[in-house]
Formats: structure tokens, C-alpha cells, sequence
């Protein structure tokens, strides 16, 4: 009797412990997933914002960009060997 007991409080035990892990770990997706939805709308429409200069059209002037913009090289006929 006394080890069907102790079989049972460990079995209790033990279902309680992997019941608590799954949750935590759900629980963490969960609020994962909701952060990428809450903070996606904003950080998209930043990127507009990001690549737009803050200057007239025709001024001369610039502003450095918030990140870096790639531009690629040019090369003249002279340069490209055949």
C-alpha cells in the first residue's frame, strides 16, 4: 500500500512538472507571437520614414538616411574587360 502511494505522489508530481513546463513554454510563444503582431504595424511604416530624405526636392541638400542605403557601383566601358 505504501508503494502504490508514493507512485501515485510521483506520478502527481511529475504530471504537475511537465504540466507547468508545456504551459510556461506556451505561454512564452504566446506572448511572443503577440509582440510581433503589435509591433510590426509600427516598424513598417518606419521604413517609409527611414528612406525619405527631409529636404526639397532640388535643394542640394541631404541628410544621411537612417540606415545605410545600398548604392552600386557604376563602371564605364573603359573599365569592363572582355
Amino acid at each position: 500500500m505504501i508503494r502504490k502511494a508514493q507512485a501515485s505522489l510521483e506520478l502527481s508530481i511529475a504530471f504537475i512538472t511537465i504540466m507547468a513546463l508545456f504551459l510556461g513554454i506556451v505561454g512564452i510563444w504566446l506572448w511572443g507571437d503577440r509582440q510581433i503582431a503589435n509591433r510590426q504595424p509600427p516598424y513598417t511604416h518606419s521604413r517609409i520614414g527611414a528612406g525619405t530624405p527631409h529636404r526639397t526636392p532640388g535643394s542640394g541638400g541631404d541628410k544621411s538616411l537612417v540606415y545605410p542605403v545600398y548604392t552600386p557601383e557604376y563602371l564605364s566601358e573603359g573599365e569592363v574587360h572582355f
